[in-house]
């Protein structure tokens, strides 16, 4: 039985599954009532057809009037119809009439036109009913008899408001009958609408309307491994364990407003403007108390182990996003029948990690949850990409006024890329980076660990390319397109990207009747989104963009069904992220704080590894810098030139000669305070091997570092350096004329970035203190002041959460300060003599910024864990920005977990410690005697993984043992007769590919 199937003439049960368990059939129902002999919605895309009219309402009406008698119409359709609303959507305006019979509103029925940007007709929906001119409006009762039938449901006495009593036509299973729809409020009860048959006064139907109340609860955002950056079992506590809660997971968890959760009574219920949670049968009445209700609004006390905490993250994430849509992006996009109803924990399922949309008949649509109890599995409710794909399933169904398309996964696609958008904060540190294999991957914590075999990505790089209908299971072939989106998401951002989906999704339909082949495929979806482009006013490089990825993954250019060629005009545009927020528009205006690019990282080791360490001064040997170079549009360039340069890090850096030839006062006399890497321009090309740096893709270069500053050669700042990088091509010149302000150019050009490091001596990874800071001064600085500023973490979280930080004032800088009166606030001077910064409200003023005699300020860390990843930022202001408003310049710190103790291991030996590294591999113990053991994380497969040890030149050791397969997850390797000294192990698949490299110590 197929799984997503929609039938509209007989109405079955239609379902969307998220493809995070074997289920593959749901029971289909049939209803009681006759249905039509017509399609319940008629749906046509592609239409471009002119209307005749002034007005967008005007043309939707004369369209109609030339198409009304086709689905047997006896009315006229202007006095069928009358004007609901005008959606003014970013492709054009959609134009929505409700049917009217004889008077009689004709319940949710509509006829809804989009006019494009061209002003012409290009979709129709048409959800109206053909009504018989005899069909009786007499009700058998009287307004009156009605509400006595819901009074008495109720049980309603004196506390009500009898707000409204309207007769209408409702289609039920696209049947028309006479039905009394009654809307009251009771102080007890809340807002409730009913529906009652106007013929035999028999109640059909009542609903819970909004309340506009807002609570609190407690959530994971998206998920405990997500945000840890801690895959599933890579340590005992990020498993399920039975539901049970932790101090691991706990610390995940962030507190959120409930918005619209209703009161009735003296109670609070998880029901709201857009989702209401409901029962399917998991819940006796003593385990449903204080899921569905509790006497406060705070829902915070609520921890994972408590069935209601699943409750709270359905409710938070399905209104969430379906009020971003409609409130945030001005986007209709509303349940069919008031809200929608979910079931954190459903039992009408036999999968035991399954989760999925259904519509069944008319007024019902849920989205369930199973908790996976049987297989151990965490709950699906867990998890916020579940439960938003899921939502997306029910989103693209009301834009498809209930027909939407699911052939070869284009629903799937769409709902991942929705859960990856909603998923995303680009803004923070300390989450998965786009390198990273976890950043694309669909499933973390719901359903797992059952669901890890059926993970998707949206980085997907199949072997084959995709052709329609060529096989394969949908939610494989969904991986294509939503690749595609998830790259157009890269180059254009959030709201661009999820606006051009959105306004997309009511052309992505599904059949049009028993017995068609007229569902949208992935091709056409890609076709689609591209003409969402065209009316949403894309530019021309825009539009390459969209064209460029979709064609990539789906073949919208290539396909002769698909009649979508390359857009003309596009440019060559050429760009590296200032933050991972940045798009490459220019200038750039969503990144904050610059100098943190994601496209400039080191190696001390050329590994080709894409994380970043700090650089390590070395007497013999190099650091490797690598750059990524982006390309946006469809145009190829095959002269790509990058210049790399090095700067004492600063809050205020010039152009160009604080990268070129500035000069400090060192022990030894005057050093260099900046310089070129590259050595003059450094061609792409000869770097890389590859002719072009391709249309829509991207390009990594390497530069070896060969004369890394020594932190000893400086008095002051001893540390902390800053990286540059430009990119000239003769197509995509600089954009803005570069000025003094390093800054400045940066959000100006997209050719250039920054990112500050920090220069060590010895174990890399680890930020520690004391790190000497160059405080910016000049005339215009007296009476300024400085803030710690918390990198955007995680859940929330601020850095004085993570750990200490303490300042320390150096030289005339502290003379003046402390002869001042310590002007400041919430520090606290330690015996010592350093500040301690005690929360978010630091703040030192009036510092002597003027003279420039070395102004320098060392910053301390302690962190209360080795194990969690936080960064801050040293800021400077001004006199006149001292509130925190208008920071003239700023340092990052970021503290990133070196040596950890692994707590439980089943390996041998009794010294716990070992060296973390980025992929999660561990190496124990280290350093060693005469053996180490290797062990893989779960989710990492062994099979023809190969290791070999290495010296620091990267040349194999020989000898017995020295090079071989891993035995498994869990590896050990005799060292033998090797000598004490610094080696690698380097770990590469069985085709050769480097998978890791491990640093460590034989004693």
């Amino acid at each position: 039985m197929n799984k997503h199937v929609f039938m509209p003439i007989i109405f079955l049960l239609a379902t969307v599954y998220l493809g995070i368990g074997q289920i593959s059939t749901v029971e289909k129902y049939q209803v009681s009532i006759a249905p039509s002999s017509k399609s319940s919605s008629e749906i046509k895309v592609n239409v471009d057809k002119a209307a005749a009219g002034l007005t967008s309402e005007e043309k939707a009406m004369n369209y109609i009037k030339e198409n009304w008698r086709q689905r047997g119409h006896k009315a006229k359709a202007d006095q069928s119809l009358f004007l609901k609303k005008i959606h003014r959507m970013p492709g054009g305006d959609i134009v929505r009439f409700r049917q009217k019979f004889k008077g009689l509103r004709v319940g949710m029925c509509e006829y809804s036109v989009k006019i494009n940007k061209k002003d012409r007709v290009s979709a129709v929906l048409n959800s109206t009913i053909p009504i018989p001119d005899d069909f009786n409006i007499l009700p058998g009762a009287s307004e009156e008899q009605a509400w006595e039938i819901v009074r008495r449901h109720f049980g309603l006495e004196k506390d009500y408001k009898k707000k409204r009593i309207e007769l209408t036509i409702q289609s039920i299973h696209n049947v028309p009958r006479l039905v009394y729809e009654i809307g009251f409020s009771s102080y007890d009860l809340g807002n409730w609408c009913s529906y009652v048959d106007g013929h035999t006064n028999r109640l059909l139907h009542t609903k819970i309307l909004s309340s506009n109340l807002t609570g609190r609860g407690k959530v994971f955002d998206p998920s405990p491994t997500n945000s840890a950056k801690k895959p599933y079992g890579s340590e005992p506590n990020y498993e399920d364990n039975g539901d049970a809660n932790n101090g691991a997971l706990e610390w995940q968890t962030v507190e959120v407003d409930l918005e619209g959760i209703t009161k009735i009574g003296n109670d609070y219920f998880l029901i709201g403007d857009y989702a209401e949670i409901f029962d399917a049968e998991s819940f006796s009445p003593s385990e449903a108390e204080g899921l569905y209700e509790q006497p406060s609004d705070d829902f915070t006390h609520l921890s994972r182990d408590d069935r209601a905490f699943e409750a709270v993250m359905c409710y938070y994430n399905i209104d969430k996003v379906i009020r971003y849509i409609n409130e945030d992006l001005g986007v209709e996009a509303l349940p069919t029948y008031q809200k929608i109803q979910f079931d954190p924990h459903t039992s009408t399922v036999s999968d035991v990690y399954a989760a999925f949309f259904w519509n069944f008949g008319d007024e019902v649509e849920q989205l369930l949850f199973s908790d996976g109890k049987e297989a151990g599995d965490v709950d699906l409710g867990e998890d916020a990409f579940v439960i938003v794909h899921e939502a997306g399933h029910a989103i693209h169904h009301w834009l498809t006024n209930e027909n939407y398309s699911n052939e070869e996964g284009a629903s799937e696609a769409l709902s991942d890329f929705l859960g990856q958008s909603m998923s995303k904060d680009c803004s923070l540190f300390g989450v998965y980076q786009e390198w990273q294999p976890e950043y694309s991957e669909t499933f973390h914590w719901g359903g797992m660990p059952s669901i890890e075999p059926l993970q998707r990505t949206t980085n997907y790089n199949p072997s084959t390319t995709y052709s329609p209908g060529g096989g394969g299971a949908a939610h494989v072939r969904s991986q294509y397109l939503s690749t595609a989106l998830m790259r157009i998401f890269s180059d254009l951002g959030k709201e661009k990207t999820d606006l051009l989906v959105l306004g997309a999704m009511p052309f992505i339909v599904g059949d049009s009747g028993p017995g068609s082949n007229d569902a949208i495929n992935l091709t056409n979806a890609g076709a689609f989104i591209y003409q969402a482009a065209v009316d949403q006013g894309f530019t021309p490089n825009e539009l390459c963009i969209v064209y460029k990825h979709l064609d990539d993954m789906v073949g919208i250019g290539t396909h002769p069904d698909t009649p979508v060629a390359p857009p003309p005009g596009g440019t060559l545009d050429i760009y590296m992220k200032d933050g991972p927020c940045d798009s490459g528009i220019e200038p750039n205006n969503v990144t904050q704080y610059m100098f943190h690019s994601p496209d400039i990282w080191v190696r001390q080791e050329q590994d080709g590894e894409l994380m970043h360490e700090n650089p390590e001064y070395k007497i013999n040997g190099n650091n490797f810098v690598y750059v990524r170079l982006r390309s946006r549009g469809c145009v190829s360039q095959g002269d790509v030139q990058l210049q790399l340069y090095w700067s004492k890090a600063s809050t205020g850096l010039d152009w160009d000669e604080d990268w070129t030839t500035a000069q400090v006062m060192g022990p030894n006399g005057m050093v260099p305070a900046g310089g070129e890497i590259t050595n003059g321009p450094l061609t792409v090309p000869l770097v890389t091997g590859n002719s072009t740096l391709e249309a829509g893709g991207e390009k990594i270069v390497m530069v070896a570092w060969d004369d890394v500053p020594n932190p000893d050669d400086y008095f002051t700042d001893v540390h902390h350096f800053c990286l540059l990088a430009r990119i000239t091509a003769t197509g995509d010149p600089m954009t803005f004329t570069e000025v003094m302000s390093t800054e400045n150019n940066a959000r100006n050009n997209n050719n250039i970035t920054a990112k500050n490091v920090s220069i060590f001596d010895d174990k890399p990874g680890i930020v520690k203190g004391p790190v000497s800071v160059f405080v910016d001064c000049q005339s215009g600085l007296i009476n300024g002041g400085i803030r710690i500023e918390s990198a955007k973490h995680p859940l929330g979280k601020s850095i004085f959460d993570y750990g200490n930080v303490y300042l320390e004032l150096v030289g005339s800088l502290d003379n003046d300060w402390t002869g001042g009166g310590m002007p400041g606030g919430d520090f606290q001077v330690m015996q010592d003599g350093k500040i301690h910064a005690l929360n978010e409200n630091f703040h030192l003023d009036n510092l002597n910024l003027g003279n420039c005699q070395n102004e320098v300020v060392n910053v301390y860390f302690e962190p209360f864990t080795g194990d969690l990843e936080c960064a801050f930022d040293l800021a400077q202001y001004d006199a006149n920005g001292l509130d925190g408003s208008n920071s003239i310049g700023r340092e990052r710190f970021e503290y990133y977990p070196g040596v950890q103790d692994l707590g439980e291991f089943d390996g041998p030996g009794s010294d716990k410690s070992a060296f973390r590294i980025s992929s999660d591999i561990t190496l124990y113990p280290n350093p060693a005697n005469s053996m180490i053991a290797i062990m893989l994380p779960k989710r990492m497969d062994s099979e023809g993984m190969q290791y070999h040890i290495c010296d620091l030149n990267g040349v194999a050791i020989q000898g017995e043992g020295m090079r071989g397969q891993l035995d498994g997850r869990y590896s050990e390797i005799d060292l033998g007769e090797i000598p004490p000294g610094l080696y690698f192990v380097k770990l590469s698949d069985e085709k050769g590919g480097l998978v890791e490299s491990l640093k460590f110590i034989k004693q």
